[in-house]
């Protein structure tokens, strides 16, 4: 299934199988491998707007804090990447499929240095959010 996703390239605003932006990429992966719609944030290239990571970071809003123990195929990775932010979904505990600005999608390992050092967050989408 994960081979039906590598190899996209990078298109800014993209979010099918012509081309995607990162946080395109992770909407691609949830529409076509699990089903799940999740919301587009226009204008911006980023995992989620800040307002909701801040929420989830609070355990409110519909991204929900994914402790390492619990990480699981779909749930999303946020890591920094200078003055923008960049995710991926994750495969599984380590593996995460991602799409690096200019490049194709791949298949990276949260654990290495590259992007360890990056690592924000890993929060998975739910479908009904407690109050808050």
């Amino acid at each position: 299934m994960t081979a039906r996703f590598l190899d996209i390239p990078y298109r800014l605003g993209g979010a099918d199988f012509d081309g995607c932006d990162c946080y395109g990429l992770v909407r691609l992966y949830h529409r076509a491998a699990l089903g799940v719609d999740l919301p587009a944030y226009p204008g911006a290239e980023i995992a989620v707007d800040r307002a909701e990571i801040s929420a989830a970071a609070a355990g409110r809003g519909p991204w929900a804090p994914v402790a390492r123990a619990e990480i699981g195929r779909g749930d999303v990775v946020l890591m920094s990447g200078g003055a923008a932010l960049h995710c991926g979904v994750m495969m599984d505990a380590r593996r995460f499929l991602h799409v690096a600005m200019f490049g194709f999608s791949e298949l990276g390992d949260v654990t290495a240095a590259e992007y360890a050092a990056r690592l924000r967050g890993v929060y998975r989408w739910r479908t009904s959010s407690p109050a808050g």
